[in-house]
């Protein structure tokens, strides 16, 4: 129940920003794999929260996520890496405990520029996936 009200208030506080990234992906690619699979998925980053939808099957992920760093790559990319660990030095270590725990990488060709790819990494099961996107193919993918 806790969990529900803190994601209910960091959605309250998230209506109030104008900072909303809101995207779309076409492609998935697993850590190890060449191959990009065709699946869309809809993505939201606020300050505080992020979400990704399957558009398949409506299926819906949500957690806490706050930028935690930004930079430039070798390649001349930009990206922010997002983080729950917040949670975790907000509300405490039970709080924290109560969500998985996704780290987004969130690149992009320039700052202020358009989506390529989201990295994701679920810290609490080491999977990694990349949602990518039509953009993000054409340098990735082939």
């Amino acid at each position: 129940m806790k969990k529900i009200a803190i994601l209910i208030v960091l959605f309250g506080l998230n209506s109030l920003t104008t900072n909303a990234q809101d995207f779309y992906t076409y492609y998935v690619k697993g850590n190890n794999s060449t191959f990009c699979g065709e699946e869309s998925f809809s993505f939201s980053f606020n300050d505080k929260v992020f979400s990704r939808t399957d558009d398949y099957n409506g299926e819906r992920l949500a957690g806490p996520s706050k930028i935690i760093q930004t930079n430039y790559d070798e390649n001349g990319y930009y990206f922010q890496i997002r983080s729950p660990k917040f949670i975790l030095d907000d509300y405490g270590v039970n709080a924290y405990k109560k969500y998985d725990h996704y780290l987004h990488k969130i690149m992009y060709d320039k700052k202020g520029g358009n989506v390529l790819y989201v990295y994701e990494l679920n810290s609490d099961t080491n999977a990694i996936k990349y949602y990518i996107t039509e953009k993000g193919y054409k340098i990735f993918c082939k």
